[in-house]
């Protein structure tokens, strides 16, 4: 029979007391420096009694708010990894949920906003890098948040390693009324502020990870895709200016990257603006424009026009 909650959280409790009582017997045999070290555990580990406590009373408070597709009765933990962590949580699928649509959650965080002056953040992470001058891309890597997803069915299922749904324009989620919002929604928005002109920064790197040779080639870089034949983006890619005016490089690189064909626009036109170049080499030699006070198209190289019409 599986354990209730209540039934797990008395063998931790139990656990922690013994692990207490050890560390009290050989108290006496500490340094000055590691008896502080001890009661400093030992002040940690019964915080995390009664946070554990307060954990489990809410969790009971709130059974009755529970979905009726979900179970009181917590499923087994899978085997994890060798991992450092202070804390580490997990569970399996529970047996016999079977319904489309049923959930399996480890950790959920909900907020409710409703004032004015509303900033909710309801993970916060701060990833404070190494300050050490030897660090090197292999030797330190930091990450705010890693996902490694294993997709391991013969079948065809749908995994993301983040995923982001925003509903714009509605009072509740899936389930309430159309509202004729003026904010902006962003499903992923990164922030990045460069104080210096060494390295790189790079809003978004997608990598095709190599591992050995049986490591296969990957399909899509960016997949700009509609929900339907009615939802579109407006714009698949849009470079927005900060201001009036904003100018960089090069829009899109592809620096050393081969490929048969570099853009293909199946049924798409290409347009620019009149006076703009159609570059037919990389120093810029030769090209073709459309001067619009004269209402001709110039084929110019290395400087002379060649021909009009």
């Amino acid at each position: 029979m599986a354990m209730s909650d209540l039934e797990l959280l008395q063998q931790r409790v139990a656990r922690l007391e013994e692990e207490l009582s050890r560390l009290a017997a050989r108290n006496h045999t500490y340094p000055s420096k590691s008896r502080f070290w001890a009661r400093g555990l030992r002040a940690s580990m019964t915080a995390s009694i009664l946070m554990a406590s307060a954990a489990v009373a809410l969790t009971f408070a709130q059974d009755g708010d529970r979905p009726s597709n979900q179970s009181p009765q917590r499923d087994a933990a899978p085997r994890f990894p060798p991992l450092d962590s202070l804390t580490t949580w997990g569970r399996t699928d529970l047996a016999g949920a079977n319904s489309v649509g049923y959930t399996t959650e480890v950790l959920s965080l909900v907020t409710d906003g409703s004032q004015t002056n509303s900033y909710q953040w309801p993970l916060y992470v701060e990833m404070r890098g190494t300050t050490s001058a030897n660090a090197t891309q292999q030797s330190s890597q930091s990450a705010g948040a890693v996902i490694r997803g294993v997709v391991r069915s013969p079948g065809s299922p749908w995994t993301a390693g983040v995923h982001s749904e925003i509903a714009h324009g509605e009072s509740a989620w899936l389930a309430g009324k159309p509202v004729a919002t003026s904010g902006t929604s962003i499903a992923f928005n990164g922030e990045i502020r460069s104080f210096s002109t060494g390295g790189v920064t790079t809003g978004l790197n997608l990598q095709c990870a190599y591992t050995d040779s049986t490591s296969k080639f990957c399909d899509n870089g960016i997949n700009i895709q509609a929900g339907a034949a009615s939802t579109y983006w407006q714009s698949g890619i849009h470079f927005e200016a900060a201001g009036n005016y904003s100018s960089g490089n090069v829009g899109i690189n592809f620096d050393q990257s081969q490929y048969n064909i570099g853009i293909d626009l199946a049924n798409n036109s290409l347009r620019m603006n009149a006076g703009q170049k159609f570059i037919l080499d990389k120093n810029g030699a030769a090209y073709i424009s459309y001067d619009a006070t004269k209402d001709v198209v110039q084929i110019v190289k290395h400087g002379t026009v060649v021909t009009s019409f």
